[in-house]
This record gives structure tokens, C-alpha cells and sequence, in this order.
């Protein structure tokens, strides 16, 4: 049973990919270009100039791939629908933790999960940061969690993590001292510490040398200003002033400068700060919109009113295909959540969607953002239809109140957003 739901996974996803035009674009054409330049001239450069504007992971992954097969990015895609489909065999194994029932539901929800089939055929790095991410919480929650063959590999996959998304090391902290908290030997988890710094401090070392800035990546003070200026929109606006750019002549001049710039706009109006997060919460949980306007429009969209009509312009029937599943999943998973025993996937579920979202606030918000918490909120969705009966009777005032409170800030979300697009 479960061998045909993920064949049928890997064959939508096989399909797809085969039949899809898609053309590089945007933030694809860099982790192309970076990869390239890695097994081609073995330097990590655009254009042949140093650069650690991009963290090194993912480019690292695409170019794994293209010292075997050539810059291919068909064959990343390919790749990545393969790894799609191991993240529905690692739910299988969490979720049948709950029943054996709540496995296949899980795995076979995200076989036909339609965000998660168009980005395992883009260049982006949601798919494979995705499958590491639902990979060391099987690792890290199952079976002798405290164990330490279980932490040493937990050590090199949080590292893998960090150098795709350096926000990650939040998410490190948190683990490290949740497993304190959980009685943890000291020893494992500082052997497990060491690996993790060991696998980073390479490319940390390289960027001290090369620009003289011991850092993970050179974007963290221009994503800070695209979230925090007197343009901010609370969503991704690569815009910058004409003082900005003049006064930045290399990456760490521009990064420097964005963070000042960024926080010279906070300490004047701090309130910005609070209005635009929620903002940016809002473009965290919106619809699938992002995802389906890059895979499927032609034409540019970088204004907002120019998105919302690439956006409307789609087919209702696609829209629907890729958006229903997404709020059924978040909606359900919730509530699944909420009601859930407090286990280590509970902790680790809550820890992830807690920083993803603290994350966001800071720096700005975006619906690709939501993607590498989803396989969790769909096991806790499996866990939720498989005994929605018997969970209805025991869930507590306290409960209701919280599942309530959540559900009316996802349909307000999702209510404006109808009306700006209708408004279009």
C-alpha cells in the first residue's frame, strides 16, 4: 500500500516536471550561476567575483548534482521530486506513530499535495531544506532520542540546515536547550554541538578571510531593510534607495549599510514595527498565490496590483487545486496540534512555526516561507481525521478557545486577501 502511494507521488511528480516549460527566473538564475561556478572554476562567485551574499547549502546541493550530470537543472528537479517523495515515507514513519492509519493518510496527503509538486520543480531550495528539515525530526524525536548515535547524526543535518538558512541556528539554540531541559546527557550533546560548528566554521572561515566578516551570509542587514523602511510592505520589495546603493561599494558595505539604514528607521518609528508585522504574518500564512504566479505566468509581477492580476488571471480550477489543500492542511493540522500530547514532534513542530514566524516579523513575510512547516502540520492533520471523533469529545475549554482565536486570524488573512485580489 504504501510503496504504491509513493509511486504514485513520484509519478505526478515525474509527469510534471517532463511536461513543465518552465524557465529559470529570479533567485534560480543565482543558485544556477553559483553552482556553475563551483564545479566549473571551483570558486563560489557570480560572474567570477566572490560572493557571500547567498548562504553556500543549496547552491552546494545543485552543484553535487551538476558535477555528475552537467548544469542541469532538469536533473535537480528530478532529483528534488525524489527527496519529495522521502519526505512522505519519513511522515509515514512519524505519523504511524499516532495509528498506522495516520501513516498512510499522511504520506498519501502530501503524495497530492500541489504546492509541494511545484516546488520540487523549481531552483529553489524549499524542496531539499524541506527534506532535511522532516528527516532530522525523525532523527531527532524517534526511537532513542537521547541515544547518542541519534544526536551525532542530528549535529551534521542541523548544520546542513544553517548553510541553506542561517536563521536555522535560532531553531539549533532552541533544540539543544529543549533537550537540556529533556535530560540529555551533557557529553551527547556537546559532541553534537562540535559536529555541527566543525561543518559550518569552513565556509565562516572562508567569508572571514574573503571580506574579512566572519558570517553565515552578506544579505541578513539588506533582508532587514526590504522589511523595514518607509516602502516596507511587510512582503519581499527589492527596491533600495539611490543613498543606499552609492554609498555600498561591495557586499559588506551594503549589508552594513542596510542594517543601519534599517535600524535608524525602527529607533524613529518603532510602531512601523508592530504594524508591519503583522503584515508580515499575514504574507506568512496568505495562499499559494507566490508559488502559482512564478510557476505559471509569463509576464512580470514585481508591482503588487501587476501580481494581483497575473494572479486572478490563473485558471479558478489551479488556483483552487493548489489553495484548498493548503487551507485544509493548516486548518486541520492546527487543530491537531493544539489537541496533540506535548511530545518531542509537538516540541519540535512548535519550536519550528514559532522562529519561522519571529523570523518573519523581523525581517519580512512571504507564503514560501510556510512551505518547510507543512509536511508537520500534515501529520498532525493525519493524526486529527483518523480519530476526529474521539478527539472532538476530549478537547478542553482552554483548547477551544485557542482553535477559535487561530482559525478567525487565518480566515481574516485569507478574507483580505480575496478582497484585494477581487479589488483588482
Amino acid at each position: 500500500m504504501l510503496l504504491l502511494i509513493l509511486g504514485l507521488g513520484l509519478t505526478v511528480r515525474g509527469l510534471f516536471i517532463f511536461l513543465s516549460d518552465h524557465r529559470l527566473a529570479s533567485d534560480e538564475l543565482e543558485y544556477h550561476s553559483l553552482a556553475a561556478s563551483l564545479v566549473e572554476d571551483g570558486v563560489y562567485a557570480i560572474d567570477g567575483k566572490p560572493t557571500a551574499y547567498r548562504p553556500v547549502g543549496y547552491p552546494l546541493f545543485v552543484a553535487s548534482v551538476y558535477a555528475f550530470v552537467g548544469s542541469s537543472p532538469l536533473a535537480v528537479r528530478f532529483i528534488q521530486a525524489l527527496l519529495d517523495v522521502m519526505i512522505g515515507l519519513v511522515l509515514f514513519r512519524l505519523a504511524s506513530r499516532y495509528s498506522k492509519r495516520s501513516g498512510f493518510v499522511a504520506a498519501g496527503i502530501w503524495m497530492i499535495y500541489v504546492p509541494a509538486v511545484l516546488y520540487a520543480n523549481r531552483l529553489l531550495s524549499e524542496t531539499f531544506f524541506t527534506f532535511l528539515l522532516i528527516l532530522v525530526a525523525l532523527v531527532a524525536t524517534t526511537g532513542k532520542p537521547r541515544g547518542l548515535t541519534s544526536w551525532l547524526l542530528v549535529g551534521p543535518l542541523f548544520a546542513l540546515l544553517t548553510l541553506i538558512k542561517p536563521w536555522m541556528i535560532l531553531f539549533v539554540a532552541f533544540w539543544y536547550a529543549h533537550s537540556v531541559r529533556l535530560n540529555t546527557p551533557p557529553k551527547t550533546i556537546v559532541l553534537s554541538a562540535l559536529l555541527f560548528f566543525s561543518l559550518i566554521a569552513p565556509w565562516i572561515v572562508r567569508n572571514a578571510i574573503q571580506f574579512g566578516v566572519p558570517t553565515l551570509s552578506l544579505n541578513s542587514g539588506i533582508n532587514l531593510y526590504i522589511g523595514n523602511n518607509p516602502r516596507s510592505t511587510g512582503a519581499y520589495k527589492g527596491v533600495f534607495p539611490h543613498e543606499l546603493l552609492r554609498h555600498s561599494h561591495d557586499e559588506v558595505a551594503l549589508d552594513r549599510n542596510a542594517r543601519s539604514m534599517a535600524f535608524a528607521y525602527l529607533l524613529e518609528h518603532p510602531e512601523k514595527f508592530v504594524t508591519n508585522g503583522l503584515k508580515k504574518i499575514g504574507h506568512l500564512f496568505a495562499s499559494e498565490g507566490e508559488l502559482l504566479v512564478f510557476t505559471f505566468s509569463k509576464n512580470d509581477f514585481s508591482q503588487p496590483r501587476r501580481y494581483a492580476k497575473e494572479y486572478t488571471d490563473l485558471p479558478i480550477s489551479l488556483i483552487a487545486m493548489a489553495n484548498i489543500p493548503y487551507v485544509l492542511i493548516l486548518l486541520t493540522g492546527m487543530i491537531g496540534f493544539v489537541v496533540s500530547q506535548k511530545d518531542p514532534l509537538w516540541s519540535f513542530t512548535a519550536g519550528i512555526v514559532l522562529i519561522t514566524v519571529v523570523v518573519s516579523v523581523v525581517f519580512f513575510g512571504g507564503s514560501r516561507f510556510h512551505f518547510p512547516f507543512m509536511p508537520f502540520l500534515t501529520i498532525f492533520a493525519s493524526s486529527f481525521l483518523t480519530k476526529v471523533i474521539s478527539i472532538r469529545k476530549e478537547i478542553t475549554r482552554s483548547q477551544r478557545v485557542v482553535i477559535v482565536i487561530l482559525s478567525i486570524a487565518f480566515g481574516s488573512i485569507w478574507l483580505y486577501e480575496i478582497v484585494f485580489l477581487a479589488s483588482v
